[in-house]
């Protein structure tokens, strides 16, 4: 989305926006969210501010009583939106947070896995958008939430596995030095994964790999092959590394 739009039209869309994550039908405000998140997108400070309050009034609630989709969209216009205030959130910070750990506590089954994982993600754009002294007061508690995840015998595909290293990153570019206390507990999962062996696939097709290479000749004269080959995971170690 182009700042000229929302610098022409952000002061209709926006309040329109807001109203219709009141909507009866889950789905619709579950992408309605996922429109404020795009929306927050270089939005400037002094247009989302004005708004904040309301935002916070309509998807607080989604978060803790919508079903998956409502909350997971939510959760991410929510982080968005104070990404997009900056300090100006440090005044909703900690009841914020409090709201999004304790989403993390009730929704421990393995259904919620990717709910999990966007509520670490929005809760270190959170961090990095309030200043140093809201953030520290709170530091510790997010830490420890973290490396309850990361040391929960995660699969390989679990999606909590790259939203933690890149919301480690975010925790590590706030507190600087202050971070260093805190490696010997990180360190060693983010290493495993850094010295993972993937396993490569390619997309759309259920065979090994060496099998499907094998079909591909690029000089043979006959219809060329087009695949794309898929690996979650060396995207991943490369997060780690």
């Amino acid at each position: 989305m182009t700042e000229d739009f929302q610098a022409e039209f952000g002061a209709t869309v926006l309040p329109a926006l807001i109203e219709t994550l009141s909507d009866p039908v889950p789905r619709v405000s579950a992408h309605c969210s996922s429109a404020i998140t795009n929306f927050m997108d270089g939005a400037e400070e002094e247009l989302v501010a004005p708004y904040i309050e309301a935002l916070i009034a309509k998807l607080l609630p989604l978060i803790k009583e919508g079903i998956s989709i409502q909350k997971e969209n939510s959760v991410t216009a929510f982080a968005s939106t104070a990404v997009a205030i900056k300090s100006q959130f440090d005044k909703y910070f900690n009841d914020s947070l409090d709201v999004l750990l304790g989403q993390l506590n009730t929704n421990g089954g393995p259904e919620y896995k990717q709910l999990r994982a966007q509520i670490i993600e929005g809760i270190t754009l959170m961090a990095g958008s309030v200043s140093d002294e809201v953030f520290m007061a709170k530091s510790q508690q997010i830490i420890e939430a973290m490396v309850a995840i990361q040391t929960s015998n995660m699969d390989s595909k679990d999606p909590q596995r790259s939203y933690l290293l890149s919301a480690w990153q975010r925790i590590c570019l706030k507190m600087k030095e202050g971070f260093t206390p805190y490696l010997p507990a990180i360190l060693p999962n983010i290493l495993a994964m850094a010295s993972l062996k993937p396993e490569m696939g390619i997309d759309g097709q259920t065979g090994a790999l060496d099998d499907v290479l094998n079909e591909i000749t690029p000089d043979s004269g006959e219809k060329k092959i087009h695949s794309n080959i898929v690996n979650d995971d060396i995207e991943e170690k490369d997060s780690a590394i």
